[in-house]
C-alpha cells in the first residue's frame, strides 16, 4: 500500500476516534453530574475536550515508543526512512485538526492565541504524511509532549468542579509541575539540542519540508517555557504556600482556645461582610487569583 493512502486512511480513522471520544462526553456526562445543566456551553465543552485530549496523551506517544524501537532510529537526528510512524503522525493530524475547529466554535479565552498554536504544531505532521518525510525521530519523540495531557485535564476537572481547593488538586498541581518540567521544558530542550547541533547542519533547508520542522520546534518550544511561568509556577506556588491549609489551622487554633462569647461574636461579625461582595470585586479577586491564567487557558491542552 503506497504510504501516502495508509497516511489518509489512518488521518479518517483517527478522526473518526477523536469525534466519537469528545461526543461521547455530551452523550454521558448529563445522565452523570448533576449541576451539568447549570454549566455554561463553554465549560461543558471544556470537560468534554478533556475526553479526546487524554486519548491522544495516551495512544500517540505509545504508538510512537513502539515504531521508534521498531525503525530502531532513537537518537538518530537524521532519521527519515520510518515510514510506519507516519501512521501515528496521521492521528496527531486528526486531534490537531478536529481541536482546531473546536477552538474556533467556542472561542474560549485566548482562542487567537491557540489557534496559531494549532497551525503551527500541525505543520511538521502534515508535511511528512503527505508531503516530504523528514526528522522521523525528531518530530515523533516531539509530540510526546503530548503524555502531560491527562494530568493538565485533570486540572481542568478539578477547577470545573471547584475542587481546586483540596488536597487533591495540591498533589494533582505537583504532579504535573513535575511532569512538565521532564516532558515539555527537559525533552523540547533535548530535541533543539539535537536539532541544533545534527539536522540543521546535516539536511540545512533540503528538503524544503524540514524549514516547518525547525520553525515548530523552536515556537513550541518557548511556548512550553511561557506556560511554565505563566500558569504552572503560580499555581505550584499557591498550594506550596498552602494558603488554604493555613486558614484552616487559624480557624481549628480558634476553636481550641476558649474565647469568650464576646470574641466569637466580634470574630463572626468581622467575617460576615466578606461574605457579600460585589460582583465587580468578585470578579477582579477571580482574575487575580494565582489559579486564574490555569482556569481561563483550560480548554487547551498542548503546549
Amino acid at each position: 500500500m503506497p504510504e501516502i493512502v495508509q497516511n489518509v486512511i489512518s488521518c479518517v480513522v483517527s478522526l473518526l476516534v477523536w469525534m466519537i471520544t469528545y461526543y461521547s462526553g455530551w452523550y454521558v456526562f448529563p445522565k452523570r453530574i448533576e449541576k451539568w445543566n447549570d454549566w455554561t456551553e463553554k465549560e461543558k465543552y471544556k470537560l468534554c475536550s478533556c475526553l479526546h485530549s487524554t486519548l491522544h496523551g495516551i495512544v500517540v506517544p505509545i504508538g510512537i515508543f513502539v515504531v521508534l524501537m521498531h525503525c530502531d532510529i532513537w537518537n538518530d537526528f537524521k532519521a527519515n526512512s520510518c515510514s510506519e510512524i507516519e501512521i501515528v503522525f496521521a492521528w496527531t493530524i486528526s486531534y490537531f485538526a478536529f481541536d482546531f475547529v473546536l477552538v474556533l466554535q467556542y472561542k474560549a479565552e485566548f482562542w487567537q492565541v491557540f489557534m496559531v498554536h494549532h497551525i503551527v504544531g500541525i505543520m511538521p505532521f502534515l508535511v511528512n504524511c503527505f508531503f516530504s518525510s523528514n526528522l522521523h525521530f525528531l518530530v515523533g519523540l516531539g509530540i510526546c509532549v503530548e503524555i502531560a495531557n491527562p494530568f493538565l485535564n485533570a486540572q481542568t476537572a478539578i477547577d470545573l468542579f471547584g475542587m481546586h481547593d483540596t488536597d487533591t488538586a495540591k498533589h494533582v498541581t505537583y504532579i504535573t509541575i513535575i511532569i512538565w518540567l521532564i516532558f515539555r521544558i527537559t525533552l523540547p530542550i533535548y530535541l533543539l539540542i539535537g536539532m541544533a547541533w545534527i539536522s540543521i547542519p546535516a539536511y540545512g533547508l533540503d528538503p524544503w519540508g524540514v524549514i516547518f520542522s525547525y520553525i515548530t520546534g523552536f515556537a513550541i518550544g518557548l511556548f512550553c517555557v511561557a506556560v511554565l511561568f505563566v500558569v504552572h509556577v503560580p499555581a505550584f506556588l499557591y498550594y506550596y504556600r498552602n494558603e488554604h491549609v493555613k486558614e484552616r489551622e487559624k480557624v481549628k487554633e480558634l476553636k481550641d482556645i476558649e474565647m469568650s462569647g464576646n470574641k466569637i461574636d466580634k470574630i463572626a461579625k468581622t467575617r460576615e461582610p466578606s461574605e457579600v461582595e460585589s460582583s465587580s470585586a468578585s470578579t477582579e479577586r477571580k482574575n487575580s487569583h494565582p489559579l486564574a491564567y490555569r482556569r481561563r487557558t483550560s480548554s487547551f491542552h498542548t503546549c
